[in-house]
């Protein structure tokens, strides 16, 4: 016969079954779930999950993008590509050789923040302390040199108010007029004073632009100038210009940075007392149109922005990196020794980096070759580059806003 004790055990033994039978889980379950949780979701205080064999894996974003392309494309060439994998997730005619113009520049940034790299390892100084050095950099008449020849491919190309002799340039300052007004003046300023100066200097820096063209193992690639300018040996792919920039980004956080400003001021010299400003020549960063200053860089009305329009083509997730126009292509007859035109072109390359559909975060570079050129007068708020614009509008929305 039990004892009262007995009995009262066996009580509370049939309550505790009963509550764990409620529960759904067995003994060993709920000391593991009583187990304390790490910030991080493992069991345990020293972050393990309670097995010596088992890690639980991190969720897989699906593969992206899920929907085919549809939409139509203005350039003779496009590519999109993964920024962090380099993964390419659309392209048309990506290894054609087609016209650079100013993208060409990416080449010319990048090899330029190289050479002051090393330059600045050498003095013991950081590459910002080097880019920001009041040294004199040397802006000899020989850089406007080829602009005055009989080729029609030289002349009124963009400039960025640089004049000859000034010295209040540092290199900083240069960077900037060449990624934001796409100066070609400020291209071979750039080139003559990091390829050694001289004569030589120019052709010297363009020889180390074509040497990490081959270092990065871009085949279809060849700059014969630091500016974009058409020549006949002058060319690139969009899959390699692409590549150009995702190198850049990576090499150097100057390199998004300077090709991802919207405004920056220049110093004074001998054509703009005051200093002046300067303004992204991509639409997409810039977000309105239109100079809005007079002849000494001051601009009209109490603010910067005072009167301007916002730009139809802005995008918030856009990063960078740089545009390409040629408003006529020249090309000679030999025959006849005449030259003759045709039609121009504009180019792109551009950085988005935004939450897709799936709620990751993605970076995508976008580089376009040859669009149509939008010539005439413009009265409708639309760029000369609207067909470049509007294919990596059309990518940017496929990727992003699905």
């Amino acid at each position: 016969m039990r004892t009262k004790r007995q009995k009262l055990l066996v009580v509370v033994l049939a309550i505790a079954l009963t509550l764990n039978l409620l529960s759904g889980c067995t003994p060993e379950e709920v000391r593991v779930n009583e187990m304390p949780q790490s910030s991080n979701g493992t069991n345990g205080v020293d972050g393990s999950n309670g097995s010596s064999d088992f890690v639980e894996p991190e969720p897989e974003p699906e593969p992206f993008p899920a929907k085919p392309f549809e939409g139509e494309i203005y350039s003779r060439a496009a590519i999109v590509i993964n920024a962090d994998t380099g993964d390419v997730v659309f392209s048309l005619n990506e290894h054609e050789r087609l016209m650079p113009a100013s993208t060409l520049k990416m080449m010319t940034l990048l090899v330029a923040l190289e050479e002051l790299e090393a330059l600045s390892e050498e003095l013991g100084k950081t590459l910002d302390e080097k880019l920001d050095m009041e040294e004199q950099i040397g802006v000899p008449l020989l850089i406007w040199g080829e602009f005055e020849t009989d080729n029609p491919n030289t002349v009124g190309g963009s400039m960025s108010g640089i004049v000859p002799f000034q010295n209040s340039l540092t290199y900083r300052h240069a960077l900037h007029a060449l990624m934001l007004s796409s100066g070609n003046e400020v291209s071979n300023v750039i080139a003559y004073n990091l390829g050694g100066r001289g004569t030589d200097g120019i052709s010297n820096f363009v020889d180390k632009m074509n040497s990490k063209v081959n270092e990065l193992g871009l085949e279809n690639t060849l700059f014969a100038n630091a500016h974009g300018l058409h020549e006949y040996n002058n060319w690139a792919s969009v899959y390699d210009l692409a590549e150009i920039a995702r190198y850049g980004h990576e090499r150097f956080s100057h390199f998004g940075e300077i090709s991802g400003t919207f405004e920056y001021f220049m110093p004074a010299n001998q054509a703009y007392r005051n200093g002046y400003r300067i303004r992204n020549s991509n639409s997409l960063i810039r977000g309105i149109r239109g100079e809005n200053r007079d002849g000494d860089g001051e601009y009209y009305g109490e603010t910067p922005l005072e009167n301007e329009v916002h730009s139809i083509y802005f995008r918030e997730s856009a990063r960078g990196v740089k545009t390409g126009g040629l408003n006529k292509v020249w090309h000679m007859d030999y025959d006849t020794g005449q030259w003759y035109e045709t039609a121009g072109i504009a180019n792109l390359v551009s950085r988005f980096e935004s939450y897709c559909d799936d709620g990751y975060k993605r970076a995508f570079i976008i580089a376009t070759l040859e669009a149509p050129w939008r010539a005439g007068t413009l009265t409708d708020g639309m760029s000369r580059a609207h067909y470049a614009l509007t294919d990596h509008i059309t990518l940017y929305e496929w990727l992003f806003q699905r």
